[in-house]
């Protein structure tokens, strides 16, 4: 996993999914979830070819991971997340702008059927959430899917100490810009 040049680390600002430890700058999920360390207070979603804003979030203080709630984001079309540190009108300007692609359709529908039997498998053989996740997290590394890979880990709602572990170190990783 490699972060793409442009992205902030250190102290300040750490914008981490979707769209920034991509491979081939690609996601699979329509509905990603915003991943990221230090003080925003919104997000906008506006697809790359319009100024159109599909979906604004105003964000609650040490929030740092956010579901994207709005309409579906289509297979193929291209989106700019978009960041702001302050929610006045008199000072709305993005803090940073960043790209992400949702996959193409043919693709993007192959792997939503590998997902479904690999779920159902995993129900039929009584695995836990945290294991089905954790197969998730691995079934999108091996496609170099890393922001889908990071939302399976931040999904699970009552994770293991070791998972939450894992949450904290991998964030701090990348926003120090460690090598993995």
């Amino acid at each position: 996993m490699k972060m793409k040049d442009g992205t902030t680390r250190g102290g300040g600002l750490c914008l981490v999914s979707p769209g920034l430890i991509e491979v081939e700058g690609k996601i699979w999920n329509t509905r990603p979830i915003f991943i990221w360390q230090g003080q925003l207070n919104r997000i906008e979603i506006r697809p790359s070819n319009s100024e159109e804003v599909l979906w604004t979030f105003d964000l609650q203080d040490d929030e740092e991971i956010v579901d994207y709630t709005g309409k579906k984001l289509e297979p193929g079309d291209t989106y700019y997340w978009r960041v702001f540190d302050s929610t006045s009108s008199a000072d709305f300007f993005p803090t940073m702008r960043i790209t992400f692609r949702i996959m193409d359709m043919e693709e993007h529908e192959a792997i939503t059927q590998d997902l479904a039997k690999l779920d159902r498998d995993l129900n039929k053989q009584g695995a836990t959430k945290e294991a089905i996740a954790l197969a998730k997290v691995k079934f999108f590394a091996e496609r170099n899917l890393w922001s889908d890979a990071l939302s399976e880990v931040f999904k699970v709602k009552e994770p293991s100490i070791e998972l939450q572990n894992f949450r904290s170190n991998i964030l701090q990783r990348l926003c120090k810009g460690e090598e993995n």
